[in-house]
């Protein structure tokens, strides 16, 4: 696939069918994501991968728990989360987490190069996603 026509036709895909993603696949995709460039080829990430529909289905009602105590509960988003039938990962059956490694300012826009990269890779290989923003979650 052309990278323009790439750019043009990959959309948010908010509904899935739940079909397993094959590991190998997952890898690629992984792979294309660390090709993404970043501030003085620093490479900030780290992926992590969730497989399973069940497994997923439950950690987006975990992610809705924290969120809601965690958000001011006038905003878009917490009122979007509010609603107990929202799946945060739309019944997707795999989720890569891309993980900035340090508090680094420009660690947050390399991790967001990289999950750019990713999507166009799943694009390319047929394959929808959804980019789901997260605010910084500090350990």
């Amino acid at each position: 696939m052309d990278v323009m026509e790439a750019l043009r036709t990959r959309h948010a895909v908010r509904e899935y069918i739940g079909a397993p993603v094959d590991r190998s696949v997952l890898q690629e995709l992984i792979e294309a994501a660390a090709l993404a460039p970043s501030a003085m080829n620093r490479q900030p990430w780290a992926f992590a991968v969730v497989e399973g529909s069940a497994r997923l289905h439950a950690l987006s009602a975990e992610v809705r728990h924290y969120a809601l105590e965690h958000l001011p509960p006038d905003t878009p988003l917490a009122r979007h989360l509010a609603d107990a039938h929202d799946d945060v990962f739309h019944g997707a059956a795999a989720l890569v987490v891309v993980c900035a490694l340090d508090g680094e300012r420009q660690s947050t826009e390399d991790c967001c190069l990289a999950g750019e990269a990713l999507l166009l890779a799943a694009h390319g290989r047929g394959l929808g996603s959804c980019w789901i923003g997260a605010w910084p979650v500090r350990g």
